[in-house]
């Protein structure tokens, strides 16, 4: 759904913010954001006057989502409601900031400005005293003490869009707004730490531990793919490439190119990361390349399974290591396969292309070897690849990634076996160091 062309929100209702002449529309000079932009100035607007605040003055961030009616509006310009205007400013007035930023009216229109407001949208929220959370579900959800306002947070839209996960990563005091159970006009203000989130999972529900877990995730760096996997995971309804680009500002990714395409966006994530579980190439997607750097990667990130070994307290010292020349290097238990293998396999997920891709390597099974999780023995899914050369020296196996079976659970492909003569199953694995015709 295009969300940016929904009637905008009416608050007159609220609270009487609006007196005498009722509600009208407040307009916003665009070209004042076009010069601050330009000179690196504020783009948060005063909440008593459609003018720009200085640098020194405290200002609230707003965090929404545009399908409940809190964008720019269905004419698409530079004016608001003036209800739902006054509605944030008196938030920020019982905050002590005299300023709000907020995306409908602090993001301009011309292309090469817009491009760069939202290139560093992020670091307003960064740089605000509090950042709020308005959703219209949790604003007409009552507030108890009882763990259900955390838990309506993770069910709620806001939950679900990519930008509030970076709005929400990088913001310092979060504020979410919920209504008052004792009937009173102005919506209750949470903090989200310390009063939303469990303290300790003996002291709360496990919904509540578990969803406090969701959005913790979100409040620390993010170091490992795994973790950026599952805390985008949740955002159903945000485009595949707003959550590439999201992926390398949770990353935190130096000098990114935001204008890229979405694989090299990518593989400047990974790369940037450094080490992705063994499972995550677990996907069943084509992949970027057909052989060489980044063939054993899915097009986008967001094709990866979600690793859950963080949640259960895996430290991360057996991922693998994604090397420079974009292959991808670690520990794997490996073997030969053998002519039953072929008929108790089949390929992993419903994508043709990398179906064929399996079927067409089965062909010539001699040359392949199937490898497993270092720690999972008995799992039906296996990697296959092809082997090209054996590192005695360095104990070290360089494969060309094929694709990802599903093993029967009674072939014998399920036993440890041989590498060429050699008895070892656990072998360093390099995939995707060279290129192959």
């Amino acid at each position: 759904m295009d969300s940016s062309n929904l009637i905008q929100l009416h608050k007159c209702g609220a609270y009487p913010i609006i007196e005498g002449t009722g509600c009208h529309q407040m307009f916003f000079p665009v070209e004042l954001l076009e010069t601050a932009l330009q000179n690196g100035e504020s783009t948060a607007w005063m909440c008593d006057t459609p003018v720009l605040s200085g640098s020194g003055d405290p200002y609230i961030a707003i965090t929404h989502v545009w399908s409940d009616g809190t964008g720019m509006g269905a004419d698409n310009t530079h004016t608001v409601n003036a209800c739902l205007f006054q509605y944030f400013a008196k938030l920020g007035n019982r905050l002590n900031c005299n300023a709000l930023w907020w995306d409908a009216i602090s993001v301009p229109k011309e292309p090469k400005a817009r491009r760069l407001a939202l290139n560093n949208m992020h670091e307003n929220y960064a740089n605000a005293e509090y950042t709020i959370i308005h959703d219209t579900y949790l604003v007409n959800f009552p507030w108890s003490d009882d763990g259900s306002p955390c838990i309506a947070m993770i069910l709620s839209t806001w939950f679900t869009r990519g930008w509030t996960a970076l709005e929400l990563f990088m913001s310092k005091k979060v504020l979410v707004l919920f209504k008052d159970p004792a009937g009173g006009c102005e919506p209750l203000m949470k903090d989200l730490d310390d009063e939303i989130l469990a303290q300790s999972p003996a002291t709360s529900s496990p919904a509540h531990w578990l969803a406090t877990t969701l959005i913790r995730r979100l409040r620390r760096p993010i170091d490992n793919v795994g973790d950026l996997l599952a805390a985008l995971s949740t955002r159903s309804t945000s485009w595949v490439r707003d959550r590439t680009i999201i992926s390398a500002l949770l990353a935190q990714v130096p000098d990114c190119d935001l204008a890229a395409g979405e694989s090299i966006i990518a593989t400047q994530v990974l790369g940037h990361l450094g080490q992705i579980p063994h499972n995550c190439l677990f996907h069943g997607k084509p992949t970027m390349r057909d052989s060489g750097p980044w063939s054993w990667c899915p097009a986008t990130l967001h094709d990866m399974p979600v690793d859950t070994a963080p949640d259960l307290g895996d430290s991360g010292d057996d991922s693998l290591k994604i090397k420079g020349d974009g292959s991808v290097e670690g520990k794997w238990r490996c073997r030969k396969l053998d002519a039953d293998d072929v008929a108790n396999m089949k390929p992993y997920g419903d994508n043709l292309a990398a179906a064929m891709k399996i079927e067409s390597a089965l062909g010539r099974w001699e040359g392949c070897l199937l490898l497993r999780h270092p720690r999972d023995g008995q799992g039906n899914l296996a990697l296959l690849v092809w082997l090209t050369s054996i590192n005695l020296e360095a104990g070290m196996l360089e494969c060309r990634y094929i694709g990802t079976v599903v093993v029967a659970s009674s072939s014998t492909a399920l036993r440890e076996g041989m590498v060429h003569g050699f008895s070892n199953p656990m072998w360093s694995v390099r995939i995707g160091g060279k290129v192959y015709n």
